[in-house]
């Protein structure tokens, strides 16, 4: 089991806020005894399933603290509590743990004669039928003998984050998904060798400083942040084994599972 965000689709009430916004306005509307309430509620349902909740409830009171005038002047449990609203439990392996594939782990220090250690990914596929992917790690001994760690309570997600691109591997799928014209060469040509999200999101902007319609580019700049966005790394505590993480969707090319 995870906490993820959940963030719900954008349909708009009659008076013209979106759903978050409704939610948001609930809570703002409470008393500072209710929220505490409310937050103590729900870490006593929850807490004992996930490692640090009230940290995860911090983290996704991020992802729409824009949405609020004055964040910075709400205490910390009505952030929590909103945090909470924004955040949805989800059963990672709740239909299988299927597709087995087998590697040699890089440390084999410390075995016996005719030891070695193997990492294992996996196939998990959770609600909905959304596959995310799981690792398991053991040793398999001279008799071909298999033992497993044991993974831990926790499953860990990681910390995503944009990566450095290569221009000349960016160039080369963009020509791969046919979005390689005139004006991403244009959008290319100004990045270096390796570049990061912030310099690509600079050169598109550049576009009309050199005189490009913005209605010519739009689906260019769209595929290109398209492909952006579906390339990210994962930063996982150093103190978390690799039984305990996971890889779940996140890029635009995995909204059906990975």
């Amino acid at each position: 089991m995870i906490a993820k965000p959940f963030l719900p689709g954008e349909q708009s009430f009659p008076d013209g806020r979106s759903r978050a916004q409704g939610v948001i306005k609930r809570v703002m509307a409470m008393s500072e005894t209710e929220v505490m309430s409310a937050l103590a509620a729900a870490v006593e349902e929850f807490g004992d399933r996930h490692l640090d909740l009230r940290e995860v409830f911090e983290r996704h009171f991020g992802f729409v603290a824009s949405r609020i005038e004055t964040p910075d002047g709400l205490s910390l449990e009505r952030g929590l509590l909103i945090g909470a609203y924004f955040t949805q439990e989800y059963s990672i392996e709740a239909v299988s743990l299927s597709n087995p594939s087998v590697v040699p782990a890089p440390d084999q220090f410390g075995l016996k004669t005719g030891e070695q250690r193997f990492i294992m990914s996996l196939r998990a596929i959770g609600e909905g039928h959304i596959s995310s992917i799981e690792f398991r790690s053991g040793i398999i001994d001279s008799d071909g003998s298999i033992t497993f760690d044991h993974p831990g309570r926790y499953p860990a997600t990681g910390i995503r984050r944009a990566p450095t691109y290569e221009n000349q591997a960016f160039t080369s799928r963009l020509s791969d998904v046919e979005a390689l014209n005139e004006i991403a060469r244009l959008v290319l040509d100004q990045l270096p060798a390796r570049f990061t999200l912030e310099q690509l999101k600079a050169a598109i902007a550049e576009l009309d400083d050199q005189g490009i319609d913005r209605w010519s580019s739009v689906e260019t700049t769209r595929r290109i942040h398209w492909l952006a966005s579906s390339n990210y790394a994962l930063t996982f505590s150093g103190e978390s084994q690799i039984s305990d993480r996971v890889i779940v969707p996140a890029g635009p090319t995995e909204s059906h599972g990975m």
